[in-house]
């Protein structure tokens, strides 16, 4: 018997696996399963992933796939400081390209989005937004007020607090 035949009687069957940075709907699925993994491995009481968190590692290009994935829930695991997985306890590799590609991505829809996401990544996050939404709007408030759900008295508000200078 051959080796080109021994070959095809161990492998029969080949299935293609894209990379994960091309699978991005898998990785919220992953981590979970990961997390329970880990959290089990390591004894700790961790059974939950925040939305930031998941978005961060969406946002992450995984060179090194789903094996990557799994180190960093456990290394995540192993410094989560409560129950829930926040963006903050995920290795700063992941945040810093999570932190890039959310100024550089998509805005949040409205206002109250922004708030939630403000928790989790404070006033730089929210004075970037602000001068993003001001941009696409051509420096006028009104209208950038509008479409992000907020009234004008309010968006001055923000754009005092954070001492932005509009430029028309």
């Amino acid at each position: 018997m051959c080796i080109r035949d021994r070959y095809y009687r161990i492998a029969p069957v080949t299935v293609h696996l894209p990379p994960l940075r091309k699978r991005k709907a898998d990785i919220a699925a992953l981590a979970a399963h990961f997390l329970t993994q880990a959290a089990e491995r390591f004894g700790r009481e961790v059974d939950s992933i925040s939305q930031q968190a998941i978005q961060a590692l969406e946002h992450y290009p995984w060179p090194g796939n789903v094996r990557e994935l799994s180190s960093v829930i456990e290394e995540a695991v192993l410094f989560a400081r409560g129950r829930t997985l926040r963006r903050e306890d995920l290795p700063d590799k992941i945040t810093n390209i999570s932190e890039k590609a959310i100024f550089e991505g998509d805005l949040p829809e409205n206002y109250e989005e922004l708030k939630s996401l403000k928790k989790e990544l404070g006033d730089s996050y929210e004075l970037r937004v602000l001068l993003k939404v001001l941009e696409a709007h051509g420096g006028n408030v009104t209208k950038a007020a509008e479409a992000f759900g907020i009234n004008r008295t309010r968006f001055h508000y923000l754009i005092n607090k954070y001492g932005i200078d509009i430029i028309k």
